[in-house]
């Protein structure tokens, strides 16, 4: 088909709205008329070579101007809008840039129009005022149509003058007329506006949408660059994002030829020598418009005033003021908002001591307002590498014109400079003559400290470091990297110690290890990189140290050093971080897990003996220890640890992943969002809480909190090599269980071995010589009863390891390990992340609540799984023995088969013992009876929306409930208060009272929870509802209401209630009368304890809550 024929087709039934079956509405021929224009473009592609396809084009812009003027403005309708066929035919990348300049130019003047109102809006916002941008940019949508620069614009501004719902808003009224991909494109554009949004998050969203989805694999390159600015490197996709945007709008494809060329020119030296000259070239063509927008200018040939000398000097500028800011120094030069912004946030990228909010807001106003010369000009900033990077790169080439920020900063740091800049220059450049004395005495402190601030520091370590191993002073190395990593850890992914470790022989390090730095040095490598033989070298290097001091006990050595004048700084952190419960197990004579932990105790007591500012620390975390082992006792090690997750493996990755994260959530509680009151507050003000107390707001702080916790638990639970599930699945699902069950059983050959798959199970050796004397007929039964017996055995065995033993999912419903982000821990890891610095402070609180919150689960099901598991037992060979009988076999048999049963039971116990979590990591923490109602009030309005009760309480303010405890008295208070509220028939100021009574003499807790309802709450058919619910209660019935999802929470605490003989008869609710509803029950308590007998904390403690269950 010719493709003429398709334009010429295409207009004539555009103009022939009569014809039978044609559309009425002129967005419906507008984007039919589209689709057949960019289908001839791609037909002309395939069919025509170069010289044919630009004579195509030059047709086809004629005949468009002559046939259908409106069809050639900037822009587009929006129902038009990026109407593109499924395959992209790409000629060569010197081909398509030809094309898309020849068709830039072809269209100056009108493009000379939308430059000139592009710099109105350009400046308008650099002067911050977005209405006046929004209003220009009105004017340009009017007269030239939509275009993706006009909408991506209109939300950032929108953004920027609205927030969050006005953006949502007005993305949802644009999908509407919008093709599928651009209703995907555009709710891109907003998410990537969004203020909790980090675009790292942003960009791995984006990335695994489009491998997920079903978009042809040569559009998706034209759809990263659209949607986060992504240009590579290989021709072809240069190419193909050039000619997707030629079948988009004028517009669009000017800005993409502007960025393309750009990038090419700044990395010339990837690209062959005629792209590279292609791109000059047609920079050069399309610039001047460009020039226009930068420079505010209104004619093309005025454009002189915003030269490339120009931008390249600014470039230049910005980078020296960068690297000023990023080694802590300040400029007095005035700036607009957006230089400062740039500079700011490019400083951020160098400097070694940011906590990268200012890069992330440079990197989310580049991805949101591309086009603005600033931004374009700058290239990639993402690449930026910290300043000890770029100082160190050997490859920049400072003959090559500036023409990205990048590499601006190659040559700033090699060229002239002023202030502080020449001091620390001509320091570095001292250190690369082999005179190391001005970086030394900086980095000793001899000179002062105002010239050298810490940023200052930093550089200098690492390339001291640096220079120290090139010359071979491996001892003056280690020190240099150790005192650097523990002074920042930021420092440590950017230290050679890879170059010395990574692949290193023990022999060539052994002759360090009478120092303190090695050990050191080993464990900070291990924060970046995870490498079994470095944690192997590592517990060398603390053993040699042992016997470099001559010392017996690990525990000693902190005393030790100190004596000999080590650094108590050195001398902490070998202790508590180099000392950590993995290298100290392994060390020998450490014996089992609880010699490990007294160990770890005792080292943590003797770091407290220091008197530093972590003392408190180490003597928590000491009492942590001790109190777990006591709870611990009368378990073994091995059982202990199959439900284990390696946490510093995970937090290693979650600190990299999430450290950008964290600081911006820190600095948006710091700008008052989100904010809440700390532990010791939050405590204090249980003393009359409220539903508000726990309740999480929405607010950008919170939701991005919620992100960070969703995404530290994902890889708690799920991590590939070291998560919860894949630990369990390591320890316990492979062969254990089968182990403890079937294998029992083939020791006293009594379960046979399937020959294939489907197939009987053939009987052992032992069960087929008991048969021997039997006929034909009986032994036939006989042999189908041991089969039927091996099956059921194997069919328990399959359901404990697929699918109970499991971190519970979407595939595992059944998963018993399961661990949820809800208020509760929401509540918790709020105010524990307001008191924390850093993402790994932050990242360790979240794993003990991690670890709390499934040992409370844990405990839950751990007597029920039992109890199956021993009644499937118990009837599998009972039925086995029935039969035994039955068929009159040997005694011997019946007597195997009877202790095979009794010691399966026994097994069932010692399985059940594994659903459990280590208890040295679980927080031994208390809980006021006052927060236990605020946390079920938090929980209740979480899950039910739109229910905002008015809650207060009349509990006892000096007890406590120990973790037990709390989840016990929570759960039943949860389903209450859900009850009241669903009967009183109000959601908002519903009048709420919680009254808590302890009965120390009748060993039990009293709860009363009594709401006011509506007027018209109490109805007949709620009464005779009421009514059939106490009755199946009093019948026990309500096991199997309680399972239901629906209607089933006066069941639900029943099941909870009616566990003890003693609290049964107290399970008491009804309406009252027209305007109250109450209800009334007990829980079993033990040994209730007052004031007198505080924990640290000050909290009485109620040490032991629970309900009695009695079979």
């Amino acid at each position: 088909m010719d493709p003429r024929n398709l334009v010429r087709g295409a207009l004539a039934n555009y103009r022939t709205s009569s014809r039978p079956g044609a559309s009425s509405d002129p967005w419906q021929r507008d984007l039919y008329v589209h689709q057949q224009l960019n289908k001839a473009l791609v037909l002309a592609r395939r069919s025509y070579n170069p010289r044919q396809f630009f004579e195509f084009k030059r047709w086809l812009d004629r005949f468009l101007t002559i046939q259908a003027p409106h069809f050639r403005k900037l822009g587009t309708g929006l129902t038009s809008l990026g109407v593109l066929p499924k395959e992209i035919e790409a000629q060569g990348l010197e081909t398509e840039l030809r094309l898309a300049v020849e068709q830039l130019v072809t269209n100056k003047s009108r493009l000379e129009d939308f430059v000139s109102d592009a710099a109105k809006i350009y400046a308008a916002i650099r002067a911050q005022d977005f209405a006046g941008a929004s209003d220009a940019l009105t004017t340009v949508v009017e007269r030239e149509g939509y275009s993706y620069w006009s909408i991506e614009t209109e939300l950032a501004l929108t953004q920027f003058q609205a927030g969050v719902e006005p953006l949502k808003a007005r993305i949802a009224e644009l999908a509407v007329e919008a093709p599928a991909w651009n209703r995907f494109f555009f709710y891109m554009f907003g998410l990537r506006n969004e203020p909790a949004q980090a675009s790292s998050r942003f960009k791995a969203i984006v990335r695994k949408r489009l491998d997920d989805s079903s978009m042809s694999e040569s559009l998706k390159p034209y759809a990263r660059f659209r949607l986060f600015g992504l240009l590579e490197f290989e021709e072809t996709r240069l190419a193909q994002i050039l000619s997707g945007e030629g079948m988009s709008t004028l517009i669009d494809l000017f800005f993409t030829v502007i960025r393309v060329t750009r990038f090419i020119i700044d990395h010339r030296n990837a690209f062959a020598d005629v792209t590279s000259e292609a791109a000059r070239l047609a920079y050069i063509e399309v610039s001047p418009f460009f020039d226009l927008i930068a420079a505010n200018k209104h004619d093309v040939n005025l454009s002189e005033g915003y030269s490339f000398e120009a931008s390249a000097n600014s470039l230049l500028e910005i980078a020296k003021f960068s690297i000023e800011k990023a080694l802590e120094g300040t400029t007095e030069t005035r700036r607009s908002q957006l230089d400062e912004l740039m500079i700011e946030g490019i400083a951020s990228l160098l400097s070694t001591r940011s906590d990268g909010l200012k890069a992330e807001e440079l990197i989310k106003a580049k991805l949101n307002l591309s086009w603005l010369p600033n931004f374009v000009v700058l290239g990639e900033v993402a690449d930026v590498p910290p300043l000890p990077r770029l100082v160190a790169a050997d490859d920049v080439d400072v003959d090559l014109p500036i023409f990205s920020i990048n590499s601006a900063l190659g040559k700033a740091v090699r060229g002239d400079h002023g202030g502080m800049l020449t001091q620390v220059f001509s320091a570095l450049s001292a250190l690369r003559r082999g005179d190391s004395t001005a970086v030394k005495d900086a980095l000793a402190g001899q000179v002062p400290s105002h010239r050298f601030c810490p940023s200052v520091r930093d550089l200098f370590s690492v390339r001291l470091a640096q220079q120290q191993l090139e010359d071979g002073e491996l001892d003056e190395f280690l020190g240099t990297c150790a005192r650097a990593g523990i002074e920042n850890d930021r420092l440590i992914s950017l230290l050679p110690l890879g170059d010395l470790f990574q692949g290193a022989k023990w022999i060539r390090l052994k002759p360090l290890s009478n120092s303190l730095t090695l050990s050191i040095c080993l464990n900070l490598y291990l924060r970046s990189v995870d490498d079994r033989k470095v944690r192997t070298y590592k517990r060398y290097a603390v053993e040699e140290l042992a016997k470099t001091l001559d010392l017996l006990k690990i525990t000693s050595i902190p005393t030790a050093l100190v004596a000999l004048g080590e650094q108590v700084r050195d001398v902490e952190y070998f202790g508590y971080n180099v000392c950590d419960i993995a290298t100290l197990e392994l060390l020998p004579g450490m014996g089992d897990s609880r010699r490990v932990l007294r160990a770890r105790s005792k080292l943590l007591r003797e770091l407290a003996k220091l008197h530093s500012s972590m003392e408190l620390t180490y003597r928590l975390e000491a009492d942590e220890i001790d109190e777990g082992l006591q709870v611990d006792d009368g378990l073994s090690v091995l059982e202990d640890s199959k439900v284990h997750v390696d946490e510093q493996v995970i937090l290693n990755h979650v600190n990299l992943e999430l450290e950008a994260d964290f600081q911006r959530y820190k600095k948006l509680v710091e700008s008052g969002v989100g904010v809440s009151e700390s532990i010791e507050d939050l405590i204090e003000s249980f003393k009359a809480p409220t539903a508000k107390t726990f309740r999480i707001p929405k607010n950008d702080a919170d939701d991005l909190l919620a992100e960070l916790v969703g995404s530290i638990l994902q890889r708690f639970l799920f991590d590939p090599a070291s998560g919860l599930d894949i630990i369990i699945g390591r320890r316990i699902r492979h062969g254990t269980i089968a182990g403890e069950l079937r294998g029992a059983l083939e020791g006293v050959e009594l379960i046979g071995q399937r020959s294939k798959p489907g197939a009987a199970y053939d009987p052992s050796s032992f069960v087929a010589g008991s048969l021997h004397k039997l006929d034909v007929k009986r032994k036939k039964i006989a042999v189908a009863a041991f089969s039927r017996f091996s099956e059921s055995i194997d069919q328990l065995v399959s359901l404990l390891r697929d699918e109970y033993f499991h971190v519970r999912s979407k595939t595992k419903s059944k998963g018993i390990f399961n661990v949820n982000v809800i208020p509760v821990m929401l509540a918790l890891a709020r105010s524990l992340a307001q008191t924390c610095n850093s993402i790994h402070e932050f990242s360790k609180e979240c794993v003990q609540i991690f670890w709390y919150l499934l040992s409370v689960r844990l405990d839950a099901v751990r007597p029920p799984i039992e109890t199956e598991t021993k009644k499937t037992l118990q009837s599998i060979f009972a039925k086995l023995a029935e039969e035994i009988r039955a068929l009159g076999l040997d005694d011997a048999l019946s007597v195997r088969v009877q202790k095979a049963s009794e010691e399966l039971q026994h097994r069932a116990s010692t399985i059940a013992t594994w659903i459990r979590v280590p208890k040295s990591s679980t927080k031994s923490a208390f809980y006021p009876m006052t927060r236990v109602v605020g946390v079920a009030a938090a929980v209740v309005c979480g899950q039910r929306p739109g229910f905002r009760p008015n809650i207060t309480s009349d509990v006892p303010s000096d007890y406590a409930l120990d973790a037990h405890g709390f989840s016990l008295v929570a759960d039943a208070l949860y389903i209450a208060i859900d009850n009241v509220g669903e009967h009183s028939g109000k959601k908002v100021d519903n009048h709420i009272k919680i009254r808590i009574q302890p009965k120390p003499e009748d060993g039990l807790l009293s709860f009363e929870i009594t709401s006011e309802v509506a007027p018209t709450a109490r109805t007949a058919e709620k009464e005779a509802r009421l009514s059939k619910i106490r009755g199946e209660i009093q019948k026990k019935r309500y096991a199997e209401n309680a399972r239901r999802d629906r209607n089933s929470g006066l069941s639900k605490l029943a099941a909870v209630v009616m566990q003890s003989e003693k609290t049964s008869p107290s399970l008491v609710f009804g309406f009252e009368n027209d305007s109250l509803f109450s209800l009334r029950f007990d829980l079993v308590h033990i040994n209730i304890r007052d004031g007198s007998h505080s924990t640290a904390d000050n909290l009485a403690t109620l040490r032991s809550l629970e309900l009695t269950g009695e079979s």
